[in-house]
């Protein structure tokens, strides 16, 4: 995010790249080597603990430029923990961003932002925000069918949605995706994981998943659970069904209890918690996981800025 300030190319690698001494994965970062990005690498690296290696000459294969990605968050006039909490994530990682009020999701508003977060929230909450008795007639209601819309278009035109945990209701509900929260469809004493720790699978091939570990720890509170139709690919792979879908990550088949308390491992089993879907020009993306919880989940900060540098793989 320095670089990108300082108007300094930064490129991503789409796969592994082998050197002399070392393997750099997928979504490595590459810069072209001048006397001002030098320094200003050597000044990171020293303030942020970066490992930096050089090389002789610009890797063969296909890389993706980035440019600083603007992002918009919504902000809702009920107390909401969730937005706060993201806005010091980004802020403490230097990612600039502005907030996006009820008036401007009911106008569109958007100002060619890249990205557009919605935190936590349900759906009706939302979509109606403060009612007539909680609220002076400034605060009162939400984006209204008119802000979905305009999120619809958003996304169709070209940009990125990015959802956190229960605000996934929104698309799923509106976009008409091929993807299902069966959480839905079991009670407390079938499925309750009220804050715990869960082994998830992530695809770290993926734009999404780039940096992650194989098996990650993910924190999960009354999550949704995705259902993705699937199909066998003619490698003997299982991959979704939709070309449109990618599964970013998922829950093992057993055992993903890390820490708190888990009813209903089958319910879980195999299915998706991270999912990218195509719309249009654009891509939602539900992170069905807590990804930056209270600012305090750092294991999983890059599913989140990983989705906020996606415009690159469009």
């Amino acid at each position: 995010n320095r670089l990108l300030s300082n108007d300094h190319p930064v490129y991503r690698t789409t796969s592994a790249i082998k050197l002399e001494n070392s393997i750099w994965p997928a979504g490595t970062f590459i810069l072209p080597i001048h006397s001002d990005t030098t320094a200003a690498v050597d000044l990171a690296t020293q303030d942020l603990g970066l490992t930096v290696e050089s090389v002789n000459r610009k890797p063969d294969q296909p890389l993706k430029q980035l440019t600083q990605p603007r992002v918009g968050i919504y902000r809702s006039w009920r107390p909401n923990p969730d937005e706060g909490w993201t806005r010091l994530v980004l802020e403490t990682f230097e990612f600039p961003y502005r907030r996006l009020l009820n008036e401007d999701m009911r106008n569109g508003n958007f100002n060619n932002l890249d990205v557009i977060l919605l935190p936590d929230a349900t759906y009706t909450a939302i979509l109606n925000g403060l009612g007539r008795r909680a609220a002076p007639p400034q605060y009162q209601g939400g984006i209204t069918a008119q802000g979905v819309s305009h999120l619809y278009n958003f996304v169709e035109t070209g940009g990125i949605l990015v959802t956190f945990d229960s605000a996934s209701e929104l698309p799923l509900v509106n976009f008409e995706l091929p993807i299902l929260d069966i959480s839905r469809e079991y009670s407390a004493s079938d499925y309750s994981a009220p804050g715990s720790l869960l082994e998830v699978i992530v695809d770290s091939t993926h734009p999404i998943g780039y940096g992650m570990p194989l098996r990650a720890a993910g924190f999960f509170s009354r999550s949704p659970v995705f259902s993705v139709a699937t199909q066998t690919a003619p490698d003997g792979s299982i991959e979704p069904a939709d070309q449109n879908v990618s599964v970013v990550a998922r829950y093992p088949e057993a055992d993903m209890l890390l820490s708190g308390w888990l009813v209903g491992e089958k319910v879980l089993a195999n299915k998706a918690i991270v999912v990218e879907a195509r719309l249009g020009r654009g891509k939602v993306v539900l992170l069905g996981l807590r990804a930056q919880h209270r600012g305090q989940t750092y294991g999983t900060y890059k599913l989140l800025f990983n989705s906020l540098f996606l415009k690159a793989f469009l």
